[in-house]
């Protein structure tokens, strides 16, 4: 919403206040039947009108900064309105998605990266990681998922599947709502963003500092492969070039998606790539909070804007509540969980590679870190 709503909201204010004062004929009083005096009634006419307008200016500006700052920049695809809603439970709970899709043609978009993340009443994140090849998982109408991987899902439920580059906003909410009834917790809000996204959207902040829990040596990713060195505080951008070790990669792509090789010595995996998001992801929010709530995050409001898929209202008001609450947040590693096997899930009556949700551990596990 640019300079053409703030146009249409100012004119249909001025329409509605316009109408509501009373006509100029009737504010000026009526001569004085002792003092005749036309000039003065004139005079009180033309003061009573300044002053009206005057009224009427101060109000049209006040308004006016009062909706550019509640709905500027443009609410983007699937944006709600209005301010935060943190649900029966009070806190704020998102379901956090990254998209495989890519601008090459190909079948199917799926949702590689399933996290649930929220802020509990303590200012404590606490993260749990769905991995992709979840089956049997349970959908919040009844029934499951069959066979079918959980990160197919959202697909499955896109009512049109030709439109390869088109996203399903319908289809998000109902792969919340399961997500939440698999989880029996509360989801606020889900956001999903696709990897052409993220890239730009970490190159605008400039960088992401993480402590890399490596050495990570990648030598499948892309076609030369990728090394992490084992080092804190190591700044990553969007998707610089990388080749095997020993040059240092800087890709935050490469780093939140490497699963083959090794990771400090130990075999590198899906699960391990998902405890490096969620570090990822509190840690861009402490870069976003490092960077301010003036400019930086106006500018980075409307980077968001047209392209992260999110029912999360699209405003400044609202970016600078989540400023805040990020200010005061911490996570600590007994916070995250990726619900995999064994303790979470299990290979019996599964297909090769895939495997079935442990529904009473999972939501023991959610109850005891989700809640306040």
């Amino acid at each position: 919403m640019g300079g053409s709503f703030r146009v249409r909201a100012g004119l249909l204010l001025i329409l509605g206040l316009l109408t509501a004062l009373p006509p100029l004929a009737t504010q000026a009083s009526a001569p004085d039947a002792a003092t005749p005096d036309p000039m003065g009634a004139v005079s009180d006419l033309l003061s009573g009108a300044s002053g009206a307008l005057t009224t009427l200016g101060d109000t049209i500006d006040s308004t006016a900064q009062t909706v550019v700052d509640t709905v500027s920049p443009a609410a983007g695809p699937c944006s709600g309105f209005g301010s935060l809603d943190y649900g029966n439970d009070g806190r704020l709970t998102i379901l956090l998605l990254g998209s495989d899709y890519r601008t090459e043609r190909y079948i199917g978009e799926r949702m590689d990266t399933i996290i649930v993340a929220t802020r509990k009443s303590n200012g404590r994140i606490a993260m749990a990681s769905i991995p992709r090849d979840m089956v049997y998982f349970p959908k919040a109408g009844g029934g499951t998922s069959g066979t079918n991987r959980v990160n197919t899902m959202y697909y499955t439920y896109k009512r049109n599947k030709g439109n390869l580059d088109g996203v399903d906003c319908g289809a998000l909410k109902k792969f919340t709502k399961d997500v939440a009834a698999a989880l029996k917790t509360e989801i606020d809000y889900y956001a999903m963003v696709r990897m052409k996204t993220f890239i730009k959207l970490v190159d605008r902040v400039g960088y992401v500092a993480v402590d890399v829990p490596g050495p990570i040596v990648d030598t499948y990713y892309g076609r030369r492969g990728v090394y992490f060195p084992d080092k804190n505080d190591y700044r990553l951008v969007g998707n610089a070039a990388c080749r095997k070790r020993p040059f240092e990669c800087r890709s935050a792509l490469a780093y939140v998606r490497s699963r083959h090789g090794t990771q400090a010595g130990g075999s590198n995996s899906d699960f391990k790539r998902a405890y490096r998001q969620h570090d990822f992801i509190f840690d861009a929010a402490q870069r976003v909070r490092s960077r301010g709530n003036g400019a930086a995050l106006d500018d980075l409001m409307d980077a968001i804007a047209p392209k992260v898929w999110t029912n999360v209202p699209k405003n400044l008001n609202v970016a600078r509540d989540i400023y805040n609450l990020i200010g005061g947040s911490s996570m600590t590693g007994s916070d995250k969980v990726v619900l995999g096997p064994s303790v979470y899930a299990t290979s019996k009556g599964a297909p090769l590679y895939t495997f079935r949700p442990r529904l009473t551990p999972i939501r023991n596990w959610i109850d005891s870190h989700f809640g306040s």
